[in-house]
């Protein structure tokens, strides 16, 4: 899955990445899934322990946190088996926002596994099971999609992580696609990039699957 990021601020930098999903049946893939599951819930008690263990000390409990997300990306991605390619130098040093368009959420791995900092999400995904307790331990930033003046609240959050030493990860087409075109980004979520003096990248993701495995927009 080809992406190419650069910074529109302070600095420039070109990465790319690549996934090749590794064909299978439906038991293979349920396996997989299952495997991402348990492996959630294996990273969500390791990463509770830490928390309670570095409970007085913030600044190491943060770094706990991002290293548990990315940890646990990365596992992730070898359970999928998942193969990336990256070109270029993605953004590591916190405060910084990037944003991406958005195929799949698989997308949510792959950046996770590479760039430490919190995601701007649907808020749907706060009720998965499982998955929803993990995001919001993440610090994930969840949006309401059916109200506009919902993204103004965000957009303050986003504004109040960044100060925290947050890196930003959001999505603002506010949707999913199927890669052929960028849909209108919503400017709400872009104004705190606009107005901000942290350095913004960019992203632009697309995947490669074998013949016969659906693309990853159907994911």
């Amino acid at each position: 899955m080809p992406w190419t990021s650069g910074s529109s601020v302070s600095s420039s930098v070109e990465p790319s990445a690549d996934f090749v999903a590794v064909p299978g049946g439906r038991v293979r893939q349920v396996l997989r899934i299952g495997s991402v599951a348990t492996w959630t819930g294996f990273s969500f008690l390791l990463w509770g322990v830490g928390a309670l263990l570095f409970f007085p000390l913030a600044r190491v409990r943060q770094r706990w946190r991002l290293s548990s997300f990315r940890r646990w990306a990365g596992g992730s991605c070898r359970l999928l088996g998942m193969r990336r390619t990256i070109e270029g130098t993605p953004p590591l040093d916190a405060p910084f926002i990037l944003v991406s368009n958005h195929l799949s959420y698989v997308d949510i791995i792959l950046l996770a596994s590479v760039v430490p900092g919190v995601f701007v999400a649907k808020r749907e995904v706060r009720a998965w099971p499982m998955w929803g307790l993990f995001a919001s331990a993440m610090r994930t930033i969840y949006v309401d999609r059916e109200r506009r003046r919902d993204a103004l609240r965000v957009a303050s959050v986003i504004d109040s992580a960044l100060g925290q030493g947050e890196g930003v990860i959001l999505f603002p087409e506010g949707t999913s696609t199927d890669g052929s075109r960028v849909q209108p980004l919503k400017p709400a979520l872009l104004a705190v990039a606009a107005n901000s003096a942290h350095p913004v990248h960019y992203a632009r993701l697309s995947y490669r699957t074998p013949e016969g495995v659906p693309p990853a927009a159907q994911t």
